[in-house]
């Protein structure tokens, strides 16, 4: 933004300092002055105004910044004008149809106005900034709306349908033609300035051509007006259209500053173009709700800055922006301006007060301190698990909390309790909170079979959800590992023993028919307490046909809040084998029943001597073995970190195990 050094003076007539150092008390109190260049016997201040300063984008609004910093008042412009026509309501009206879109609209009427060039002091300040001259009274809206922030316009009053404007959306079909000749289709989201029957002007960017000032004007009708932010920046993205008005329109102007806008425009326009200024102008919404007052204690500028700020200065800088204070004791009530919308919170005032009195009171201490900070246990825990999923092969999948109604809604494995719907979801259908992280990885597994990719392993780190006990409780989650492979149950179990391993803990498993299972082919993992660490099987056949997925895939799911418990968090590492190993492959014939857990428990019971490992790859069905039996291979690995094993001392452990397997489990070694 460009500023007249000379322009800002006028507000501030005490301040005696140069330009550079005005730029400098500017810049160190936030508001950084990026170039200064003299302009005949003016200079130029090019600022960077943050985007929550919009009370600075304007002279009167910097002035006031000067006056703060410097310790002195800034003084505004004479603003009263003098009415001495009739009521404004006697040749227009304003009709406001979108309430929301233009909360506060207001018109004044000056009639038998010489509209011509402008008086040389005007138009050097309008191209001081680097604007080109109109004609006065347009190149007074702008001189006002640099001055005070406030967008205004002027129409010829004879051009509008029925003297008369309505603020609306525009219709199907509508176009406008702007003061840049450009011709705008206009869109039905688009708020417009419109008379009695076409748009005149597109509501807080541009106005008409057919209704510009002209010489031949000669009643204007002056528009200042409040608009959405937001319907102004769509509007102006929409139509790549932006002017100074959107500009601040979209940043936030101040309502309740529009009236007094217009009669400071209004006064200038008496005094350069004469004419006849009305009474009672139109004023639809007026000023609005007035600033909340923030109660401010004086001891939290210590608390947050380390200084002691007088109270006296405190409540002068306060003031001194404008801020209405009352004092109590150790707090204050400070009410902010109306055009301050960024102060609203405590922390709001500490910032003002401490920029204004000054930055370099601050203490600076020499070095850096260190402080050792440990991360948390459950954000580590998260984070390793995450490492050897993907280390195994998986990719990790982020997906909604909310799920399908129906089947999907209802899956659930480690909690206990009714689901949770909502009625007004963001997708339609999809209203259910996951008790499982199960239908959302079938979505992912679907969408990657739409995708003709397979062999697929995924995983998510997430919360499932139940239904809370009362209305006012807080909603009970639990936060699960859930996994999916194209693989077989090994795979699904290699993965949960993997995951388990990462927090030193070990488990069992024991069969598990839950119905959102395939009958048969669900396992839980129960550790030594007895307590349920996670599931795993294949999904049953409605959920696969609900999803859409044609494989059959492999699922588990984990309780972390369980694992986090029994996270044993010092991981402890051993050296490469000295000695080689030896290995031993058996086919154990025992009962389908009989699931592999019960062989793995008697291995383990077994103790043989120098065992490293057991592993199983394969599982066989088939008439060789028989009706209601199954054949197990496994891998048994022995080493002795003393020395390499001899094949008898391995065979005699093998031995033992076979005896021990047979009176236990009545299996048999096939080829033994």
């Amino acid at each position: 933004m460009k500023a007249s050094y000379q322009w800002i003076r006028e507000y501030v007539p005490s301040y005696s300092g140069t330009p550079d150092e005005m730029a400098e008390a500017l810049t160190f109190s936030g508001t950084e002055v990026e170039e200064v260049e003299a302009v005949g016997d003016d200079s130029v201040l090019e600022i960077g105004i943050t985007s929550n300063r919009v009370d600075s984008l304007c002279h009167l609004g910097l002035a006031r910044e000067v006056a703060a910093v410097a310790g002195t008042e800034a003084v505004p412009p004479e603003y009263a004008a003098d009415h001495t026509g009739g009521p404004t309501s006697e040749v227009t009206s304003v009709t406001v149809e979108d309430e929301i879109g233009c909360p506060r609209f207001t018109a004044r009427v000056i009639e038998d106005v010489k509209v011509g060039p402008s008086p040389a002091w005007l138009k050097d300040r309008v191209e001081s900034l680097g604007m080109r001259a109109i004609n006065n009274v347009v190149d007074i809206t702008n001189y006002v709306l640099h001055e005070l922030n406030q967008p205004l316009h002027a129409y010829d009053l004879d051009k509008l349908g029925e003297h008369r404007i309505v603020v609306r959306r525009a219709r199907d079909g509508e176009k406008l033609t702007a003061i840049n000749g450009t011709e705008y289709a206009l869109h039905t989201d688009d708020i417009v300035i419109a008379d009695s029957e076409i748009p005149v002007g597109l509501a807080g960017v541009m106005g008409g051509l057919d209704t510009e000032v002209s010489e031949s004007t000669e009643r204007i009708l002056l528009e200042s007006a409040a608009f959405d932010g937001s319907s102004v920046r769509k509007t102006s993205r929409r139509h790549q259209l932006n002017s100074d008005a959107s500009y601040r329109f979209e940043r936030g102007t101040d309502r309740h500053g529009a009236l007094t806008a217009s009669e400071r425009a209004a006064r200038l326009i008496l005094d350069v173009c004469g004419g006849t200024l009305r009474q009672d102008p139109i004023d639809v919404g007026g000023d609005g709700p007035a600033p909340e007052p923030i109660t401010f204690r004086l001891a939290r500028i210590e608390t947050i800055c380390g200084i002691t700020v007088p109270t006296d200065r405190v409540v002068s800088i306060l003031r001194a922006l404008c801020c209405g204070v009352e004092e109590n004791g150790t707090t204050l009530t400070v009410t902010p301006p109306t055009f301050r919308a960024d102060l609203s919170r405590e922390i709001d005032l500490v910032e003002e007060v401490i920029r204004i009195y000054g930055l370099d009171h601050l203490p600076v201490q020499a070095g850096m301190p260190i402080a050792v900070v440990h991360d948390h246990p459950a954000r580590s825990l998260r984070e390793r698990l995450k490492d050897r999923l993907v280390a195994l092969g998986h990719l990790e999948t982020v997906t909604p909390n909310f799920v399908k109604e129906g089947a999907f809604a209802d899956v659930g494995f480690l909690v206990e309790g009714d689901g949770l719907r909502i009625r007004n979801p963001v997708r339609q259908g999809e209203g259910a909170l996951r008790k499982s992280l199960l239908p959302s990885l079938l979505v992912v597994r679907k969408h990657n079979q739409d995708h003709g990719n397979d062999n697929v392993r995924i995983f998510e780190l997430s919360n499932v959800h139940v239904a809370p006990a009362s209305a006012d409780a807080d909603v009970p989650h639990l936060p699960v590992l859930g996994w999916m492979t194209d693989g077989d149950l090994r795979d699904a179990r290699g993965v949960a023993e993997a995951a388990l391993d990462v927090a030193g803990l070990t488990a069992t498993v024991a069969s598990f028919d839950g119905p959102w299972f395939e009958s048969g082919t669900g396992g839980q993992l129960v550790d030594a307490a007895g307590k349920v660490l996670g599931v795993f099987g294949h999904p049953d056949k409605r959920l696969l046909k609900q999803a859409g997925v044609k494989t059959r895939p492999s699922y588990g799911e984990l309780n972390l809040q369980h694992v986090l418990a029994g996270d044993v968090g010092i991981r402890r590492f051993q050296g490469m084998a000295r000695f080689p190993g030896v290995v031993r492959d058996l086919s154990v014939d025992m009962a389908e029943a009989t699931p592999f857990g019960d062989l793995q428990e008697s291995v383990r019971d077994a103790a043989l001597a120098n065992l490293e490992s057991l592993e199983l790859f394969d599982v066989y069905r088939g008439k060789q073995v028989g009706a209601g039996k199954k054949t197990l291979s496994i891998r048994i690995s022995f080493r002795s970190p003393e020395g390499t094993l001899t094949s008898d001392a391995v065979d005699a452990e093998i031995q033992r195990l076979v005896k021990l397997l047979n009176d236990r489990l009545h299996a048999e070694i096939r080829g033994a």
